[in-house]
């Protein structure tokens, strides 16, 4: 036998139901909400899933409006509003997308808080499950972030190997590593990336003298002082070939 819950999934998925009138609209907002609510925990973490609750689902504009413990949280999460919502996107899975999230402050936390006593008891999908490091939230056991979190440190990466990069155009993987620690491929993509900027300003002769020397150092993985008149000359006649 089907249990119910699958059948509700099945029913409910606009990509495995072919009749999408056949369910009305008011059902399927309560459908998502509830289970938005239900799984309200695992979505947002620990520290979130203290401090705000889902309050209502304008289904038909893709909405979820989020009652906060504060105004100040309110402010905070609108901050980071594009983040949570890929968090609820990631888990609704394309069932249904989120264009938006709005946020306003409640006096009274404790209504939202009722459905802590009923949730159902997952030990056997816990034991499958674990915790990013950074947000909290349900992640594979074998994994350590999330993938919002994976995201974002990659990132914050990206960025600190660049502005060594920007100091330091010559400097090789083994170099970088030293101060920055990171897989040699993803360095290479990102000098790959910084270095075919400068030559594409010089091709194009929209290059300053500063990014002309960028492009020279680039080029030749050679620091300033090693490099002559004729070599930065032949350098920056072969970098703006057509």
């Amino acid at each position: 036998m089907e249990q119910t819950e699958s059948i509700i999934k099945r029913i409910m998925d606009h990509k495995n139901y072919k009749n999408k009138d056949y369910i009305s609209t008011v059902i399927k907002c309560r459908y998502f909400q509830h289970l938005l609510e239900e799984n309200w925990k695992d979505i947002c973490g620990e520290n979130l899933y203290k401090n705000c609750r889902i309050d209502k689902l304008d289904f038909q504009n893709g909405i979820l409006v989020i009652k906060t413990k504060s105004s100040a949280w309110a402010s905070n999460l609108f901050m980071m509003k594009n983040i949570f919502r890929q968090k609820v996107n990631d888990f609704l899975e394309g069932r249904l997308i989120i264009k938006d999230l709005k946020f306003h402050s409640c006096s009274n936390m404790e209504e939202y808080g009722k459905r802590e006593k009923t949730e159902k008891k997952t030990n056997r999908k816990e034991e499958k499950n674990g915790r990013c490091i950074k947000c909290g939230a349900k992640i594979r056991i074998e994994k350590k972030l999330c993938s919002v979190c994976e995201r974002i440190e990659k990132d914050d990466l990206k960025l600190e190997i660049t502005k060594l990069l920007k100091i330091e155009p010559w400097l090789s993987y083994e170099e970088c590593s030293r101060n920055c620690k990171c897989e040699k491929i993803f360095f290479e993509s990102v000098k790959e990336q910084l270095k075919n900027s400068y030559f594409e300003k010089v091709r194009i002769g929209n290059a300053s003298e500063t990014d002309c020397g960028m492009a020279v150092m680039f080029l030749t993985s050679k620091q300033p002082d090693e490099i002559d008149g004729k070599t930065y000359q032949n350098a920056i006649k072969y970098l703006r070939r057509d």
